[in-house]
């Protein structure tokens, strides 16, 4: 998924686990519930029936990955775990 936004792809998903963390519904792509078969259908036939929808949500997409989930930002991330955990007195 982080590659297809990557890409500009537009993207429909199921919410389950992280992935509502990475697409934001109707802002980054299109969600439905997990085992909704027919809404994952209807969703993917919307994105594939308005070109301008899906291109707009995938550059949302896109710029969401290149904000919060670069290589630099995640490197930042788990920097800032070390560093909590070394100020963070023993017990």
């Amino acid at each position: 998924m982080l590659e297809a936004l990557t890409l500009a792809r537009p993207v429909v998903a199921s919410r389950v686990g992280g992935i509502p963390e990475v697409v934001e519904d109707r802002v980054t792509g299109r969600l439905v519930g997990a085992g909704r078969e027919g809404e994952l259908a209807d969703a993917c036939i919307a994105m594939m029936d308005d070109y301008d929808l899906a291109e707009s949500l995938a550059l949302a997409g896109q710029q969401r990955v290149r904000e919060r989930f670069s290589v630099r930002t995640m490197a930042e991330g788990v920097a800032d775990v070390y560093r909590a955990l070394l100020e963070t007195p023993e017990r």
